[in-house]
């Protein structure tokens, strides 16, 4: 059975698991000062591997990195606030539900799902 794990280039390891764990997703594997870490979300997994230089980020890329939160989408935003990260674009009502964007430190957009029950 293959499991997927979505790997995000970043430019510095640090700000990048600060970002990350902020968001909620637990430390699996950390290398603060090396070139890769994992992190856990549920029973997902999500890698992050230095990249230096980073290619340039598209407008619109064909693959895209979005989450669901388990809770209301206003605590996290509160939660990220007090670690000083602001939402790209503030909650949405969207036909599943509601949504969140987020840039992670290097300008990657995440979307942030909460489902409809």
């Amino acid at each position: 059975m293959l499991k997927l794990m979505p790997i995000v280039y970043v430019r510095e390891m640090a700000r990048s698991l600060d970002f990350y764990l902020a968001l909620g997703l637990q430390a699996d594997y950390l290398q603060r000062d090396g070139v890769w870490s994992s992190l856990k979300a549920g029973d997902a997994s999500l890698g992050l591997h230095v990249l230096d230089p980073l290619p340039a980020l598209q407008e619109t890329d064909r693959v895209a990195l979005a989450l669901v939160s388990d809770g209301p989408l206003e605590a996290l935003v509160e939660r990220l606030e007090a670690q000083d990260i602001a939402p790209a674009r503030g909650i949405r009502q969207e036909s599943f539900g509601r949504s969140l964007l987020l840039r992670d430190p290097d300008g990657l957009l995440l979307q942030v799902n909460e489902h409809a029950h």
